[in-house]
């Protein structure tokens, strides 16, 4: 990720954070027996979904706790927010392997990535979201605040 942006108000106790990641993949096992913009899908196998130039603005809140004597910081809730230039679907295996069934929902989802992004939209907020305060709690909870930054 390319921060443009990243600044840590200790006291408002705050991080913020956001930039653009070039490339976010999500490859993973999926079940589906739903609709999609009013067509009915159903599967299971692999799936690819990548967006595009994907922005992310991050925020995260946290209090102070003392160990041994030292400060560290403790998340209370995250808000994440992203935007994407372009998402791109792929799944594996539809209609139980019926090829052209398949190749042809890929490519409605393809040509309609728009509406489906915005309908997923707040899961893959979540998503990213999780991988920031996951990153972000390493560091927290790896040393102290004295140990990062010169505090009196």
């Amino acid at each position: 990720m390319k921060f443009d942006h990243f600044e840590l108000d200790f006291d408002k106790k705050v991080l913020s954070a956001s930039g653009v990641i070039p490339r976010l993949e999500f490859k993973c096992h999926y079940n589906l027996d739903g609709k999609i913009l009013l067509l009915a899908i159903k599967g299971e196998g692999n799936s690819n979904i990548t967006l595009a130039n994907c922005y992310a603005k991050y925020r995260s809140f946290y209090e102070e706790f003392t160990k041994n004597g030292e400060t560290f910081y403790k998340k209370l809730r995250t808000e994440t927010e992203t935007t994407a230039d372009r998402w791109y679907f792929h799944f594996d295996n539809l209609f139980d392997g019926n090829k052209e069934l398949g190749d042809n929902i890929n490519l409605v989802m393809n040509d309609n990535w728009k509406e489906i992004a915005d309908e997923l939209q707040p899961e893959y907020n979540e998503i990213v979201g999780r991988i920031m305060t996951s990153v972000s709690e390493k560091i927290w909870l790896k040393k102290s605040l004295e140990e990062y930054f010169d505090r009196e």
